[in-house]
């Protein structure tokens, strides 16, 4: 397998084959494991190591450890893919608007010229024009109007939107979210046990650490239910539950408000 010479920021990865076809013995670097768990196929590298707040050096080693191992391929995208993935690249950098799209389609090399290409002197030395002894008077020059051009605003091209499904509570009011029952969902919908417990750790690896250990959430095995109703996190678990399952949490997974647990 050919490694690419440097890990672009704006590429987007995929795994190369399904989690439980992974080896036993497979051993990776905690940052790897953590980037191959992050992986969604839907975002792009600078926005997987801003996730796990990872330096961009770290980052690089993570993804070109695991394109070595080929566990993951480079997606393909389309223009408008692109420009949205070029667009979560975190550059305060000034550059030109060719150094933003570097790596898009290039234009045509050669460009034709927009009417007739002005006539150039025969020699470079001026010739003294011949003298006339009597020159006939010229009739006066007709003004000629030139219509005028229609004037036409500018207006960005409109490229389709990546839907991210949102999952906000239909109420006002805020509910908590019951946790055994979101982890249920996706045992329901996997093929496997192993690809579930895969997906359910991707979920709360996408939610910072601090929120969990003050919400008392030690443990992704809840044998009761497991009722948070902190606004923050439930929001980040609902959103990201909600983008691993590509559509929003049904109403199963909500309940009135308790004291988070």
């Amino acid at each position: 397998m050919t490694l690419p010479a440097q890990i672009l920021p704006a590429a987007v990865y995929q795994l190369a084959q399904r989690p439980e076809s992974l080896p036993a013995n497979l051993r990776l670097a905690s940052t790897a494991w953590a980037v191959l768990f992050s992986l969604s196929g839907r975002h792009s590298v600078a926005q997987v190591g801003a996730q796990l707040a990872l330096g961009p050096q770290a980052r690089d080693r993570a993804f070109a450890e695991l394109l070595s191992a080929e566990l993951i391929v480079e997606r393909r995208l389309s223009l408008a893919e692109y420009l949205r993935s070029v667009g979560t690249i975190d550059d305060e950098e000034r550059k030109t608007f060719a150094a933003f799209l570097r790596g898009a389609p290039a234009r045509p090399a050669a460009v034709p010229p927009i009417g007739p290409a002005a006539a150039e002197p025969a020699s470079e030395e001026p010739q003294a024009p011949a003298r006339q002894s009597a020159p006939a008077p010229s009739p006066p020059a007709v003004p000629v109007k030139t219509p005028a051009l229609p004037f036409t605003p500018f207006r960005p091209l409109a490229l389709p939107e990546e839907e991210t499904p949102m999952n906000p509570p239909s109420s006002a009011r805020p509910r908590a979210l019951n946790l055994r029952a979101m982890n249920q969902l996706f045992f329901d919908r996997a093929a496997s046990i192993e690809q579930a417990q895969l997906d359910v750790y991707r979920v709360y690896l996408r939610v910072d650490a601090q929120l969990l250990r003050a919400a008392g959430i030690h443990t992704l095995k809840f044998e009761e239910d497991c009722l948070v109703d902190e606004p923050e996190l439930v929001a980040r678990l609902s959103r990201s539950a909600a983008e691993m399952l590509g559509g929003p949490l049904p109403e199963s997974v909500w309940s009135d408000p308790v004291s988070a647990t």
